[in-house]
């Protein structure tokens, strides 16, 4: 296994978090804190513009969302003060901020924050210019990981990484094995891990995993 010192635990999270991310966090700091030399969140602070196709006055009104990343904030401080974080970087709304951000990541040197759904990107293009080490080990706030008992995820990505250098990155399985495959086993060899996608109004949407895909898949 690589030295910790060179992985660092990058989480993203947003006001649309709020519901679950002090318990998700939580739990992805305690499953990985023993293997990372830090754990970093990034807190998306820009409220969506809008489009077309997305009214962010009705999605996001500004009284709204302003108290809900009041709310966010004083979660980031908590996680920081109970030292389940080790360091919080914001983005915020600063027009150079953001276009000097996107210009480097994208090559558009665009001050939104976000696509016309109404989806983050520059908040990914953060994460990367906030981790220091060789290796990132990337969620979202709205992810939970399970792992079946002695199998570790992040070791089995960096061993994969580290023995082939076409890798650019690792991925879990995006759907379940076929039901001809050992149960627990991935087609590598690997073991399996179940993540849930968390929204509020919806139903748990799981999908089972195994650890190395070879396709682009940092964030």
């Amino acid at each position: 296994m690589t030295a910790s010192s060179e992985i660092t635990l990058q989480i993203n999270i947003c006001a649309g978090d709020l519901a679950y991310a002090e318990r998700t966090i939580a739990a992805l700091v305690a499953t990985h804190r023993a293997d990372v030399s830090e754990v970093v969140i990034v807190a998306d602070a820009c409220r969506p513009h809008s489009t077309p196709v997305l009214p962010a006055s009705r999605r996001f009104p500004v009284e709204q969302f302003a108290a809900r990343l009041t709310q966010l904030r004083e979660l980031c401080g908590h996680l920081l003060t109970s030292r389940v974080a080790d360091r919080i970087v914001w983005l915020e709304p600063e027009v150079a901020s953001l276009r000097a951000l996107n210009a480097k990541y994208a090559g558009v040197a665009t001050s939104r924050s976000h696509d016309h759904l109404g989806h983050a990107f520059s908040a990914y293009f953060l994460a990367w210019e906030s981790s220091g080490t060789r290796y990132v080990a990337h969620f979202d706030a709205d992810i939970v990981l399970w792992q079946q008992s002695g199998f570790h995820w992040l070791h089995a990505a960096i061993t994969a990484l580290n023995r082939d250098a076409t890798l650019v990155g690792v991925s879990p399985r995006i759907a379940p094995p076929p039901a001809t495959e050992t149960a627990g086993v991935g087609p590598g060899g690997h073991g399996i891990g179940v993540v849930a996608w968390l929204a509020v109004g919806l139903p748990l949407a799981w999908g089972v995993y195994s650890t190395v895909i070879k396709a682009l898949a940092l964030f």
